[in-house]
């Protein structure tokens, strides 16, 4: 029978998005080199374009107009991992669009991935996402928590960011070649989806036509950005 993390309900995504912002205990004791080396899946079923309706963005240039934030980011290797939520230190290295007082601090990136701990297994909730892997450097396009306005923030949650559409759109690594590996069903079932075997790759796609489509997101986004 598959798996049933791989559909997961709006309703569940939507939670997962809340709870980073709010969830401050509870961490698991999951040390870094322990959950590396977890089963990983993440939701294939879907494409640029119906994430884009779905999130009521027009185009390219829509997409970074609705960003709060957009930098060139490196995570340092430092998390905090919660049942639900992957808290990520990324240092902004530039500011494109939004705050440029940050450039040169540290951010909290939410992701929202589930820990299993007992079946060792991580799901991601947002779509093609993998985790941001240590030194890398990304362009994220970003969102700022939407705390409400009386309440009093703490330092960690006032830097809390995640991505605009809280999938792979948004996230484009800087570093690498294009990737031409992607996922199949029978991937999982033989348990080769790590954090360790997917390292260097950008986005957990299942098809080519879907890398395809994610690169020429990434081209047209860096275009109108002018980062060369």
């Amino acid at each position: 029978m598959k798996l049933k993390w791989h559909l997961v309900p709006l309703a569940i995504l939507l939670v997962a998005v809340i709870t980073a912002g709010v969830v401050r205990s509870s961490y698991t004791d999951v040390i870094s080199k322990e959950y590396q080396t977890y089963q990983f899946s993440s939701s294939l079923y879907d494409s640029i374009k119906a994430i884009f309706k779905k999130n009521k963005i027009k185009d390219e240039e829509d997409l970074i107009n609705q960003s709060d934030l957009i930098i060139k980011g490196k995570f340092t290797g430092e998390r905090k991992i919660t049942e639900q939520v992957f808290y990520s230190t990324v240092t902004a290295e530039d500011v494109y669009k939004g705050d440029e007082s940050l450039k040169g601090q540290e951010i909290i990136y939410t992701e929202s991935i589930s820990t299993f701990k007992e079946r060792k297994f991580l799901n991601s909730a947002s779509y093609m996402c993998l985790p941001l892997q240590k030194d890398r450097e990304y362009i994220l396009l970003l969102k700022k928590y939407p705390f409400n306005k009386a309440r009093k923030l703490d330092d960690i949650q006032k830097k809390q960011y995640y991505l605009i559409t809280n999938t792979s759109v948004g996230c484009f690594p800087l570093d690498n070649p294009k990737q031409t590996k992607f996922f199949k069903y029978e991937d999982e079932l033989s348990q080769k989806t790590t954090l360790d075997t997917m390292k260097g790759l950008d986005i957990y796609a299942s098809s080519k036509s879907q890398l395809d489509e994610y690169y020429n997101l990434k081209n047209k986004v860096l275009s109108l950005l002018k980062i060369s």
